[in-house]
């Protein structure tokens, strides 16, 4: 992805899809991780109906990518959770976990290339800083954004926006945006 994303090539092909068949395609993908680290994923209801409309393979490089970090960066035993809410924009789904969090000094450099954190390279040796920064490139590349909150020693949020590009009714409809 880094040479097509860095020569502006396109490699997206757009269909309207639910959320849940693409967490379904992660939640398969970390399952040895989730279980390995007897943790917990928990998503919330609306993922079953969301719709986005998001190249799948793109859409399931982005979810995965901020789910193996949360898995990485969070103990064994803890939970994970995906979320999503929604209004006339677009949606914005959310992945908490209850990890190690971020230091608010190294905020400007999550998600650029080669980027690691330094106790993410002593306590974890994989890695090649690249993921995180994929990621956040083609989710700009759809028109969409990620950004995230975090609070060293309690955890990070990772706020993935998809533009609304559907116009059939989704499951956040009528309800509050909190974001």
């Amino acid at each position: 992805y880094v040479y097509e994303l860095e020569k502006d090539m396109p490699l997206l092909k757009a269909e309207e899809i639910t959320l849940q068949s693409v967490l379904s395609r992660v939640e398969k993908s970390v399952l040895d991780l989730l279980q390995k680290k007897r943790m917990r994923l928990m998503h919330d209801e609306a993922l079953r109906t969301a719709l986005i409309v998001a190249d799948p393979d793109v859409a399931f490089t982005i979810l995965r990518t901020l789910l193996e970090n949360a898995i990485e960066y969070s103990p064994e035993g803890s939970e994970i959770s995906v979320g999503v809410k929604g209004d006339e924009n677009g949606a914005f789904i959310t992945v908490e976990d209850r990890g190690c969090g971020i230091s608010s000094d190294l905020f400007p450099s999550i998600g650029t290339k080669f980027f690691r954190a330094p106790e993410a390279r002593q306590r974890f040796t994989d890695g090649a800083g690249l993921a995180l920064y994929i990621a956040i490139n083609l989710a700009e590349r759809t028109g969409g954004k990620i950004t995230f909150e975090s609070e060293e020693g309690k955890g990070s949020r990772f706020h993935w926006f998809v533009p609304n590009v559907t116009k059939r009714r989704q499951p956040w409809e009528g309800m509050q945006n909190e974001q």
